[in-house]
């Protein structure tokens, strides 16, 4: 990199972390999600080997694997983390977690493997397409939380709910058969609540990590 274009990256660096510019403020989460990812993970101090074998390792679970993978690198030396190992052998209520089935960042598989650190706990699956159950509204999802957050209840294992509409919508398709339906005059209200949140959700989250 020549000195030319170290000041211009530099100056492009420095406007992603910055967060004390004089209003208009932009938003930009860069700090606090490098401050979680980082807080979050193992301590790295990974040989340029090993960084390439992680690399590689991820790309075998997601093709958008280059998305997260970046953040090995830009944790290297951070120095606060969390109390390994995560998990719990009993938590007060069992967790619910939820994965899609084409997640391009989360993939389902780390919340199979999540799921195994807390026993007790039950992975939902809801067959969509976006990073996290948000991107697409689903009438069955809504009925497991309610019935988690209202009773404890979790769903059985193994349950997978369809979407009321997806973010690369391939046409009418018609209202899918769902495993559990809301009292239908709360089902219209439910809907234009999940496709808000979705709408302010695709505002917050890169293009390309949807």
């Amino acid at each position: 990199m020549d000195a030319v274009h170290e000041v211009e990256f530099v100056d492009l660096r420095r406007g992603f972390m910055d967060a004390t510019s004089p209003p208009p403020f932009h938003l930009n989460n860069f700090e606090a999600y490098m401050v979680i990812a980082c807080g979050d993970s193992v301590p790295v101090n990974d040989t340029v080997a090993q960084l390439e074998e992680y690399w590689l390792n991820a790309a075998t679970v997601s093709q958008f694997s280059d998305l997260v993978s970046s953040s090995r690198v830009l944790c290297a030396g951070y120095k606060i983390h969390r109390q390994s190992p995560v998990g719990a052998k009993n938590t007060s209520v069992p967790l619910l977690l939820v994965g899609n089935t084409l997640d391009p960042a989360t993939a389902r598989a780390g919340a199979l493997k999540t799921s195994k650190a807390f026993p007790g706990s039950v992975v939902l699956t809801q067959d969509s397409v976006g990073h996290t159950s948000t991107v697409a509204p689903s009438l069955c999802t809504y009925g497991h939380f309610r019935a988690y957050f209202v009773n404890g209840t979790l769903p059985a294992p193994a349950t997978v709910c369809p979407v009321d509409g997806e973010l690369f919508p391939a046409g009418a398709s018609g209202n899918p058969t769902l495993e559990r339906r809301l009292p239908s005059g709360e089902e219209e209200e439910l809907l234009a609540a999940g496709w808000e949140i979705s709408r302010v959700m695709r505002g917050m989250v890169p293009r390309r990590a949807l």
